[in-house]
């Protein structure tokens, strides 16, 4: 465990480094027509939450086309999340 002293300005650009990488996952997820090996890549990432959700996501969907539409449909809300985290962040 680290004992790096956490400010505005490192979570800021935690945020803008997370919501571009969201973005960049979105249109590799758009173009891709093998979305599992997109997703087993999150691992190395550190995207542990993310690819929990996609399993979920998968045992939901039939067809794989219906779980790449879930997939970037909840790489759209994530975005909009850390938008919305970043705006405040800005403000502060």
């Amino acid at each position: 465990m680290t004992t790096e002293i956490l400010t505005v300005d490192s979570v800021r650009k935690w945020t803008k480094d997370r919501l571009r990488s969201l973005k960049d996952l979105q249109k590799q997820l758009v173009k891709s027509e093998d979305v599992d090996s997109i997703v087993k890549g999150l691992d190395a990432e550190g995207w542990k939450d993310f690819r929990k959700t996609a399993r979920q996501l998968k045992s939901q969907s039939r067809t794989p086309a219906s779980f790449k539409n879930r997939l970037v449909k909840q790489t759209t809300l994530e975005s909009k999340r850390f938008t919305k985290v970043l705006e405040q962040l800005s403000a502060k």
